[in-house]
């Protein structure tokens, strides 16, 4: 009887067996959970730290390339500033140039009216009335004897007619008053 029952299980010790089986299989699942568990965790932590990383890094890259925008925008606003001074200062010596222009234009009336005056103050003093009255002409055509000064330059300026006063004088004899 012992070899019979040694040879014959039953049922409390086949479910004895069965529970301590499944308890020595829920152990070694548990142990295989947590290597598994402790893996999936440091992957998740290395993860995160190179978000982190890649973060950071590319924040670095975008505030340095702001400092170059920022930089190629000052330099911009600084030629554009550069830019209207210049056009101020050609605006500027524009306006110099006209005048300087207008005053050379003038100064060349006077010189080329003063040149007739002498002329006609010559024929006046040789008598060739002629030549006195196309200079005369000369003069009025081109209203240049406008341009005449109607003061003498010189030291003595009292001891010389002005260049317009002897083209009225001169005008007035041969024309007789007409100027």
């Amino acid at each position: 009887m012992k070899l019979e029952k040694r040879g014959e299980v039953s049922a409390e010790e086949a479910a004895a067996a069965e529970a301590a089986q499944e308890t020595v299989q829920a152990e070694q699942t548990a142990g295989r959970k947590k290597p598994v568990l402790l893996y999936l965790v440091i992957l998740f932590a290395i993860a995160l730290f190179l978000i982190l990383f890649s973060f950071l890094a590319q924040n670095r890259v975008n505030a340095m390339e702001m400092q170059e925008m920022q930089a190629e925008v000052d330099a911009a606003r600084e030629l554009q500033v550069k830019y209207e001074q210049s056009q101020a200062e050609n605006a500027s010596l524009r306006a110099q140039l006209e005048e300087a222009n207008a005053l050379a234009a003038e100064e060349s009336r006077v010189r080329q009216a003063l040149e007739l005056v002498w002329q006609l103050e010559r024929y006046y003093v040789s008598g060739d009335n002629e030549a006195c009255r196309a200079v005369l002409e000369q003069l009025r055509s081109d209203d240049l004897y406008l341009a005449l000064p109607t003061e003498s330059e010189g030291e003595g300026e009292s001891d010389f007619e002005s260049p317009r006063a002897a083209y009225d004088r001169i005008a007035a004899e041969l024309d007789g008053g007409e100027t």
